[in-house]
């Protein structure tokens, strides 16, 4: 739309020049409307940035708390196997020496490695190792029982005193001579001497 100016024709012509086209056709128009352009294009851009940066931030956030929900997951299963391996290993030790770990059932199949230990697999798909260490004078005997599931593992160890007359805490000489157990009664070579009285 133009919009004329009664006047010389010079006045005419800005006039209409400046109706038409407001911002004008000169240098300093185009630097104008080129420097908005560039004003949206970073505005644009630095959004974009933001918003991405955020998507990382909680995508990161959601994968470190499923892998936490899965770590916990494993670990429970692998403790469960280490129970149960060693509840299997406190049976056959105190109550039925012939017991093997897989006669229930439950527990899908166990062989005895090179070292002596059993290892079981469980139905659920986590397994257990159990080594059973004798007694060493003076060391008593030891279990324990290695659970597994996953990338996790979890351990259980029981360890026995066996009570004898040198760990008693009882002077059980005929004639008592004042020294009580091992190592203070040198009548007692070890906690599981089982005689007090004689070397």
């Amino acid at each position: 739309m133009f919009i004329q100016i009664p006047n010389s024709p010079s006045t005419s012509s800005h006039s209409t020049l400046r109706a038409s086209d407001p911002m004008g056709s000169g240098p300093r128009g185009r630097f104008q409307i080129h420097s908005s352009g560039q004003v949206m294009l970073l505005t644009v851009m630095i959004l974009s940035s933001g918003l991405l940066s955020a998507s990382i931030v909680a995508g990161m956030i959601v994968l470190l708390q499923l892998r936490q929900t899965i770590d916990v997951m494993e670990s429970t299963r692998a403790a469960y196997a280490a129970d149960t391996g060693l509840e299997c290993a406190l049976y056959k030790q105190f109550q039925a020496p012939v017991f093997e770990c897989d006669d229930n059932g439950v527990i899908a199949g166990c062989f005895v490695d090179i070292n002596g230990n059993t290892n079981c697999q469980l139905a659920n798909g986590s397994a257990f190792s159990v080594a059973v260490t004798p007694a060493v004078p003076p060391d008593p005997p030891t279990i324990k029982s290695v659970g597994e599931f996953g990338d996790s593992a979890r351990a259980f160890e029981a360890r026995f005193t066996i009570l004898t007359q040198c760990n008693d805490s009882v002077d059980n000489e005929a004639v008592p001579d004042g020294f009580v157990d091992y190592p203070s009664d040198s009548e007692c070579i070890s906690v599981l001497d089982t005689d007090e009285t004689t070397l």
